[in-house]
């Protein structure tokens, strides 16, 4: 069910002080979690180690997972969302951040409490209310979720593509709530 194509942009990154890899030369907040720490989550293969090139595409899922109907490919997205969710906020997140273009999204985002931080960021505390918005939106470029200066939740333009980090026991305490399939 991944609809979306990747898009061609020129990167270049250097991790600032406080561990977040961020653009260099871009305006605009983009930070990846930790790469020494992170962890590819999607409910076709559960965690896997590292961060492969996102977003991801039909061609890196288990055949299995894309020959089951949409329907259900997007409700095992949701129930692994949900959980890797409410998995951050248990570990102390603090801090939701989303960026998106779209308009009707934007609107939603403050009449909701978000904070605008530039033309398409917004952020807020963070909430099982804040979460629940942010995992509801269906446009958006990138979503963090963030424990101090630290990205333990990263999703990049698709639900398809989510990266956590953190330390090998939150992981494990992640890994025990997954829903499997």
């Amino acid at each position: 069910m991944i609809d979306r194509a990747p898009k061609c942009r020129s990167r270049s990154h250097r991790t600032g002080p406080s561990g977040i890899l961020t653009r260099v030369g871009k305006q605009s907040f983009d930070a990846w979690p930790d790469a020494a720490s992170a962890w590819l989550l999607h409910p076709s293969f559960g965690l896997v180690r590292g961060i492969k090139p996102l977003p991801l595409v039909e061609s890196h899922l288990p055949a299995d997972f894309v020959a089951l109907p949409e329907d259900e490919q997007w409700r095992r997205q949701r129930a692994t969302i949900a959980a890797a969710c409410s998995w951050a906020l248990d570990e102390g997140a603090e801090l939701v951040r989303v960026s998106t273009d779209e308009k009707a999204e934007q609107d939603r985002l403050l009449l909701n409490g978000f904070d605008r931080v530039d033309r398409s960021d917004f952020q807020t505390r963070a909430t099982p209310a804040a979460i629940d918005l942010v995992t509801g939106l269906l446009t958006f470029e990138r979503i963090w979720v963030m424990r101090g200066a630290t990205v333990t939740l990263y999703v990049h333009e698709t639900w398809d593509s989510v990266v956590v980090a953190d330390t090998t026991e939150a992981i494990d305490r992640l890994r025990g709530r997954l829903p499997t399939y």
